[in-house]
């Protein structure tokens, strides 16, 4: 009978240790006047660390309003949703975090609860901070209180990290890159803001900072930083163009700063992913990024967005569609066979769409009795919007808005951005996946050219 206790015992034990094992999160706590059915824990997607796997877990809530789970989890941020109440988490492993929630407030204790009013810390301080981050705000300024202004929220962000030094040593790390990072989005931004809505005269000073100076390209970590990548590959336009190449090119070529495998692979899979429909050899991006993409599941994606493009190359068939104009009525691609196709994919928000609509009106009246058909496809807005816009700028032609297949008419014709142009000929075949703008002389001679 001893040993039969001993063993029941040993068995506690043992399940005791596997639920408060090191490698894995607890989490409980009371969510006192929160009204919820479920509690959903997510990866954050804005800021989760570079290796962070997408996740979701459902933690149950008790008729007490009480919860407890014990969760496998990496280290990284996280988003807990109960009701509505959103609120970020950073956990790792060893974590046992009990969350209190009052009158929409949580209160944290346990251990990781230091990083975690930390995060509640820095929530508090970006939302003091949000109007002064905003482009529309600072590059209203003059250059040398725009610079102070930089100085000045940098400062407010490093005196807050050190308030909590003792938190994990990652977070620490990655929350001060993302200081880092954030200063040079600013310094690369308020120059193009400035010159494009407030002074179009605008030059920066020869005083005014290189963005980049003082941050190392080649640190790994800077991963972690999620706006990182893509600023990277953004800011690197000017340069590429100064060399006559493409920017995936640039990123080959031995001018390119960053060296480290690891931090070119993002970048160049940022490039494939966001901006391929636009490069002027992608069979030779195709051939040359295997050696650089070595992981597989960022290779599958690239290599499926290289068979979405050529799709649409020269002579292929248009992607058919069959879409509800303004009074509902059902038009389809092959509903303009006969016809060369013009379509004009734009949004009510977005201001170059909008600077293209005297050119567009333009073409469609010096085109009005020929066989080009104008089509523009409202995305991403309400319909009241799109009428207010095409009534006030007058425009003609046909004007199509299907919420419901949007998503898939984007993807389908590698709409990666806006405005984007297609052009298709009287076959309903591909002419230009990226036609040129309505402001673009040289659309007017090809469409003359088209219907000779």
């Amino acid at each position: 009978m001893r040993y039969f206790y001993f063993f029941i015992s040993l068995l506690v034990f043992t399940s005791c240790q596997q639920e408060d094992a090191p490698s894995r999160v607890i989490i409980s706590g009371n969510l006192g006047d929160v009204n919820a059915d479920s509690i959903t824990l997510q990866t954050n997607r804005e800021l989760k660390f570079y290796d962070q796997p997408i996740i979701s877990e459902e933690l149950k809530i008790q008729e007490n309003k009480s919860f407890r789970d014990t969760l496998e989890l990496p280290a990284g941020h996280y988003v807990l949703e109960a009701g509505d109440i959103k609120r970020s988490l950073y956990l790792k492993p060893g974590y046992d975090i009990h969350l209190n929630f009052e009158n929409s407030e949580m209160e944290i204790s346990g251990n990781g609860d230091k990083e975690n009013q930390y995060l509640q810390a820095r929530e508090n301080l970006k939302e003091k901070l949000r109007g002064y981050n905003s482009y529309q705000y600072y590059s209203k300024l003059p250059e040398e209180k725009f610079l102070k202004s930089v100085d000045s929220i940098e400062t407010l962000n490093l005196e807050l990290i050190a308030e909590y030094e003792g938190i994990d040593n990652r977070l620490k790390t990655t929350e001060k890159n993302w200081v880092k990072v954030a200063r040079v989005d600013k310094l690369r931004m308020y120059p193009l803001a400035r010159a494009r809505f407030v002074d179009p005269t605008y030059i920066p000073s020869p005083g005014y900072p290189d963005a980049w100076e003082g941050v190392d390209v080649n640190d790994e970590k800077l991963l972690d930083v999620s706006l990182f990548a893509m600023l990277m590959l953004t800011s690197s336009g000017k340069e590429a163009k100064e060399l006559g190449m493409e920017r995936w090119e640039y990123i080959f070529s031995d001018d390119y700063p960053v060296k480290n495998a690891k931090i070119k692979q993002e970048i160049l899979y940022l490039a494939g992913l966001y901006t391929m429909s636009s490069f002027n050899n992608v069979d030779e991006f195709h051939a040359k990024a295997r050696s650089v993409i070595t992981n597989d599941k960022k290779w599958a994606v690239i290599d499926q967005k290289f068979k979405d493009v050529t799709r649409l190359e020269k002579g292929r068939p248009a992607p058919e569609f069959e879409l509800k104009n303004m009074q509902g009525k059902n038009i389809s691609l092959e509903d303009l066979k006969g016809n060369i196709v013009y379509l004009d994919f734009w949004a009510s928000w977005c201001r170059p769409c909008i600077e293209e609509m005297p050119a567009f009106k333009k073409l469609q009246n010096e085109f009005a009795s020929s066989n080009i058909k104008f089509v523009s496809i409202g995305i991403e807005s309400k319909k009241e919007s799109l009428e207010k816009l095409i009534e006030a700028q007058g425009l003609e032609g046909i004007h199509l808005f299907d919420p419901d297949k949007e998503e898939d008419l984007k993807k389908r014709y590698n709409v990666e951005g806006i405005p984007h142009y297609v052009l298709i000929d009287t076959d309903g075949k591909m002419i230009e996946k990226r036609a040129k703008r309505p402001s673009d002389p040289a659309l007017k001679t090809q469409l003359s050219e088209l219907l000779n």
